[in-house]
């Protein structure tokens, strides 16, 4: 199943609407092979998906470009990482993977809570795992990372 589109078309669709930005591919969705360990950036979202599948959304970003777009999802300005950047990405974060799960609802995605990390961490991805890596940017701002992981029920 196709999951880079309604991920991407989600993922655009949330900034643009919430926090007035609207952000570009750039370059090619990559299915990266596994197992996998990669290095986040400074701030990583991860929400899990359950269903007829399972898998995980990630958004990964530099704190700088989590710090604009948190401090234009909240209509103030963001100088540092604290409590509203965490809040904030976290509830964008559940609005995408909200409307990824209603783009492929024949999977009759569940969500669950997500997690924002602060800090460069290194995240495992086990064998199996389809793991697609989609490179964005923020033509103003820099680029980030959407990511989708999934492993079929």
């Amino acid at each position: 199943m196709d999951y880079e589109t309604p991920c991407i078309e989600s993922v655009i669709e949330t900034f643009s609407s919430m926090c007035g930005v609207e952000p570009e591919l750039s370059g090619k969705p990559e299915i990266i092979p596994t197992p996998k360990t990669f290095r986040s950036d400074d701030v990583l979202g991860i929400i899990g998906l359950t269903g007829a599948c399972k898998g995980d959304i990630m958004i990964s970003m530099k704190s700088e470009i989590a710090q604009k777009l948190i401090g234009a999802f909240i209509m103030e300005e963001i100088n540092e990482i604290n409590d509203d950047l965490m809040d904030g990405f976290g509830e964008i974060l559940n609005i995408i993977a909200g409307a990824f799960a209603a783009k492929v609802e024949e999977k009759k995605f569940q969500l669950a809570l997500p997690t924002v990390m602060a800090g460069q961490h290194q995240t495992h991805i086990r064998e199996g795992i389809r793991f697609i890596s989609i490179p964005m940017v923020f033509p103003d701002w820099g680029e980030f990372k959407a990511m989708i992981l999934m492993e079929e029920a």
